[in-house]
């Protein structure tokens, strides 16, 4: 095996490992021989999943060792996992190990953390603003037994719709305490959101507000708040925008004809 390995070319076997998960290609692959070895770690397309891989400490252990060898090299990361403790320790030890993230990660352009307490959540949402390269990110901290205020989660909602320079898809499901909506701080009028992509889960949003700093929004997924449209509102869409969900109780016809 071996042998064969070692006389296939280099992008043939970058085929290969876009197969095989990151984990495997680091922990079992790198070791075959020294050819392998440096081929594995100048593979340019990692796509790290936690879930398939580093199940165990060890394991898991092994791999972040490895990772500053190739963070520039990672494009996505996952943790998702069933059971909230495993996946919550996982990110955890993850990001208390990378402390420079924003840094040594200079392609990672996606991020889906599921599920995630909100501690952690609030301990490493500056990271994650500050990561230069990230598009995509999704984040389920909906553990029901424990819920969430809304006023914090406002704060850490605005500083990711603002902060980031360069985060365009933003999928976010909590479970808030309370009925609070979510009004979006419209800030400076120079600063304005760069999502594209939006799904608030589990939070009220006023719409107004939201559409007012996310003029580049194309879908747009969320529940709003109770509220009756008043003659004289005028909501303005973004003309960007391509698809519209919304999760509205006591909804009337009046009200979903004066909407269209």
């Amino acid at each position: 095996m071996s042998d064969y390995l070692s006389t296939l070319p280099v992008e043939l076997l970058h085929e290969i490992f876009n197969d095989l998960c990151m984990g495997d290609i680091l922990s079992l692959m790198c070791f075959v021989n020294k050819r392998l070895r440096a081929i594995c770690l100048a593979y340019p397309r990692f796509h790290f999943d936690f879930t398939l891989s580093a199940k165990k400490k060890e394991q898991f252990d092994l791999v972040c060792a490895h990772l500053p060898h190739v963070a520039s090299q990672i494009l996505t990361l996952t943790f998702s996992e069933r059971y909230n403790s495993i996946g919550t320790l996982k990110i955890t030890r993850f990001f208390s190990r990378f402390n420079t993230i924003h840094d040594t990660f200079s392609k990672l352009h996606s991020i889906t953390l599921c599920p995630i307490d909100f501690a952690t959540w609030y301990s490493i949402n500056n990271r994650l603003t500050s990561l230069v390269s990230l598009i995509s990110l999704s984040i389920d901290s909906s553990n029901a037994s424990n819920p969430i205020d809304a006023s914090t989660v406002s704060e850490l909602l605005c500083q990711l719709l603002y902060n980031s320079h360069t985060l365009k898809r933003l999928s976010i499901k909590v479970y808030v305490s309370g009925n609070d909506v979510f009004i979006v701080d419209p800030r400076s009028e120079a600063k304005r959101s760069l999502i594209e992509h939006l799904i608030l889960e589990g939070i009220r949003v006023e719409l107004k507000s939201l559409l007012g700093v996310t003029p580049p929004l194309q879908t747009l997924d969320t529940t709003l708040k109770l509220f009756q449209f008043k003659p004289d509102t005028r909501l303005h869409l973004p003309h960007t925008m391509r698809h519209l969900t919304m999760k509205v109780n006591f909804f009337t016809l009046e009200e979903i004809e004066y909407m269209l």
